[in-house]
């Protein structure tokens, strides 16, 4: 048994009717039909090797009475693979916006929170069925965009070899699940644990943030500038700042990894400082094209992976830093120059308080308090207001070498992420083999179609490479 994190909790808290707290991914592979069909013992054992290496896959959540406590995770003895990993085929011919509706009605449906927090589906008939596909969907109070990818390296293979993993020696036994009283006792000492808590975190953090400046001359230099940067950031008001729908659109695709390595050394910048440039300029022009351009720069949400080695396959151990985009700036070498200097600002914040500190600060907050707070957000409709950012960029590494789905080369992964109440737009880019390959996800009340969009990617990375050349 395990008690989620409060950065894991806040995704369970946040959900509503129409705001959801899973994360999806869309995973292309060549052939119309997934390669290999294992039967009896073979699928069996196969599985439950995949069950044994993902732990959560077999775990539900066991709630704390009364929010005396975050939630915890219990073995399911009910566990039942066959309603989390499904099949479904993709309408004639397969066209990439026949793909997008089905995936996102898959999307748009709430998972069972008396059920392990995952579904996965086997898409077939993509592209004239010439290609299959993978659609995951896992609650983000599981899992982050790192876990996700290993996860998803968990269920393929870095061989073309077709590999049936045999029946683990150790069987799986599920764990008693604990009774109401039990809960909460267990949470009656954790209210009780948790003054002296914040107390002692609170003192460490003085230190913390004390030695850091101390022995870097550099930052105790930066930071009146780093906190006028702060000063100015103000997300404008855009379509994509209301309250969500039940429903969602999508779009997806590629563009060359090489191309936006070339743009970052030609300007001196990170890969990750052309990603948002790239997104600046697709979402400058959009919204001038509509003459919805805001005079001050969108500000997007940029999470941050907080692991400090590879990541676990579960959990989240992510932050989030504010990347102001200057949409205003007509320049884009001028745009992207700003925007790195931005995120060099952000990140030397950052390195004044240690990444552990960072998420033990937020275990210290009474989780009732933070459930009602959410709660009330919601109900009184303040949300969106309450927002500091217009949408979430995020960049997730991904393997540089081609992966394997029973000996078919996965051709891109595309990820589906989730919005928010206040920020009804994500853009994010995963990188694979030599690719990037983005995922667009809005509310569907809040635009018709996100294709434009992508294409505007496409259109915005094409320009800077032009100038980089």
């Amino acid at each position: 048994m395990q008690q989620l994190s409060t950065n894991d909790a806040m995704f369970l808290y946040m959900e509503h009717a129409t705001s959801y707290g899973h994360v999806c991914g869309l995973e292309i592979f060549e052939g119309g039909k997934v390669p290999v069909v294992r039967e009896g013992e073979e699928f069996d054992g196969h599985m439950e090797a995949f069950l044994q290496m993902v732990p959560f896959s077999r775990r539900r959540l066991a709630e704390m009475p009364v929010k005396l406590g975050h939630p915890y995770w219990v073995d399911d003895p009910d566990f039942d693979l066959e309603y989390h990993w499904r099949q479904t085929a993709i309408p004639s011919p397969g066209s990439r916006e026949q793909v997008e509706r089905t995936v996102s009605r898959i999307a748009a449906r709430p998972l069972d929170r008396s059920r392990p927090l995952w579904e996965i589906y086997e898409l077939e008939g993509i592209n004239d069925a010439s290609q299959c596909g993978l659609f995951s969907k896992i609650h983000h109070c599981a899992a982050d965009g790192a876990a996700m990818m290993a996860v998803a390296l968990a269920t393929l293979s870095m061989t073309p070899d077709i590999v049936t993993h045999p029946r683990p020696e150790k069987v799986w036994e599920p764990e008693r699940i604990p009774s109401q009283l039990e809960l909460m006792a267990r949470g009656v000492g954790e209210a009780a644990r948790r003054p002296g808590k914040s107390l002692s975190w609170a003192r460490r953090m003085v230190r913390e943030v004390a030695s850091s400046l101390g022995a870097d001359d550099g930052l105790r230099a930066q930071l009146p500038g780093m906190f006028s940067q702060l000063r100015g950031l103000q997300a404008p008001k855009t379509r994509f700042g209301a309250m969500l729908g039940p429903h969602r659109r999508f779009a997806y695709g590629s563009t060359s990894l090489e191309e936006a390595k070339a743009i970052k050394t030609a300007f001196g910048v990170t890969v990750n400082d052309v990603v948002l440039a790239i997104c600046a300029g697709m979402l400058r022009t959009w919204f001038n094209e509509r003459n919805e351009l805001p005079e001050q720069s969108l500000v997007a949400m940029v999470p941050v992976n907080m692991r400090e080695g590879e990541a676990d396959i579960g959990g989240n151990s992510v932050s989030a830093v504010a990347g102001k985009l200057f949409t205003e700036i007509d320049d884009p070498i001028e745009r992207l120059g700003l925007i790195s200097d931005g995120m060099k600002s952000q990140k030397s914040m950052s390195k004044a308080v240690p990444a552990s500190m960072q998420l033990e600060g937020m275990d210290v907050l009474a989780p009732w308090a933070m459930y009602q707070a959410m709660r009330l957000a919601y109900r009184t409709r303040q949300t969106p207001r309450l927002s500091p950012f217009n949408l979430t960029i995020s960049n997730v590494p991904g393997p540089p070498f081609p992966v394997y789905f029973d000996g078919v080369p996965m051709l891109g992964s595309y990820p589906y992420s989730t919005v928010a109440d206040g920020m009804g737009l994500n853009i994010t880019v995963m990188s694979y083999n030599g690719s990037l390959d983005w995922g667009i996800v809005a509310d569907r009340d809040m635009v018709d179609d996100l294709w434009p969009m992508l294409d505007g990617l496409v259109e915005a990375q094409a320009e800077l490479v032009k100038l980089a050349n």
